[in-house]
């Protein structure tokens, strides 16, 4: 847990953390203040996810890369209306999640490396002005 010029980081990518109860109950007492948030290589379930995710409402970066998370749960309907970063690196996310992540409205970087998103997809995403990082060195923007 890290405090810096008052915002709240949490990273849970370090060390072999499984995604345990008290994990969720930390979380879950501090989660309108939490603006960045990493579960990178975290074994989280779609439903433990899906039930903190809508709380976390100042949640402006997100990295999950390397997470079971996929299309199913990652984005809950009205959760993450600030999340301006979100790196999906070596997920199962495809384009089926497209027209979740168009109703991003500050979304401004994604990583969708290793994914199943097609070219086509984050041209859509790039077209809207969202830098897309989808293979390893490509980045797509907007013209």
């Amino acid at each position: 847990l890290g405090h810096e010029d008052g915002r709240i980081a949490v990273d849970l990518s370090r060390g072999a953390l499984g995604w345990t109860e008290e994990i969720a109950r930390a979380l879950s007492s501090i989660h309108d203040r939490v603006q960045e948030l990493n579960i990178s290589g975290v074994e989280i379930e779609t439903a433990d996810w899906a039930a903190l995710a809508p709380a976390l409402t100042s949640l402006e970066v997100l990295v999950a890369a390397h997470t079971v998370l996929g299309d199913e749960g990652l984005l809950p309907p009205g959760a993450f209306a600030r999340l301006r970063i979100l790196n999906l690196f070596s997920t199962s996310i495809s384009d089926t999640s497209l027209p979740r992540l168009l109703q991003l409205p500050a979304l401004e970087r994604i990583y969708l490396t290793g994914t199943n998103v097609t070219p086509q997809a984050a041209a859509a995403l790039a077209t809207r002005g969202v830098q897309v990082h989808l293979q390893q060195g490509a980045l797509l923007e907007a013209r």
